[in-house]
């Protein structure tokens, strides 16, 4: 039984999530060279874009409810190995900021250049990173539910 708290996102919700953020990125005339993504929320959708732009995806330790889950070396790394690249940063939803802003913050080197854009699900108004530039769906606080994405509590 589902929850009426909870915004469930089905299969079909999520693929058509990822082809209207494909479309934008299209439209806006770019293409990533890599896609890169923290770990459970920007895995399943990253792989995905991986698969569709026929490009690397990098998964990044990187969870901000603990700092030691925070891999810099591997975002140190990265920049290293993609500079001058289009670097698509992907995660299932701009819930608070703190996630794109750490990242972002962590990747704003002087000797590192790239074109970053972001890409997430869900881009909720309320959050602290107000730069995504690409997004399917945008919540307002009227409609703040809990989002459960399919590959959350799949055995319900």
């Amino acid at each position: 039984m589902q929850d009426k708290n909870k915004l469930y996102i089905t299969d079909t919700m999520f693929k058509q999530y990822l082809s209207d953020i494909t479309r934008q990125i299209g439209l806006d005339c770019w293409k990533p060279n890599v896609i890169v993504g923290p770990n459970r929320g920007g895995l399943q959708m990253g792989v995905m874009l991986s698969h569709y732009y026929n490009v690397p995806f990098i998964p990044l330790q990187w969870q901000t409810r603990a700092a030691d889950s925070m891999d810099h070396q591997a975002l140190d790394d990265l920049c290293v190995k993609y500079s001058y690249s289009n670097i698509l940063f992907v995660d299932d939803i701009n819930d608070t900021g703190e996630t794109l802003t750490g990242i972002m913050t962590a990747m704003d080197k002087p000797d590192f250049y790239a074109d970053i854009k972001t890409a997430t699900l869900i881009n909720k108004t309320t959050s602290s990173f107000e730069d995504v530039d690409y997004y399917a769906v945008e919540m307002t606080p009227d409609t703040d539910k809990w989002v459960v994405f399919p590959f959350e509590e799949w055995w319900r």
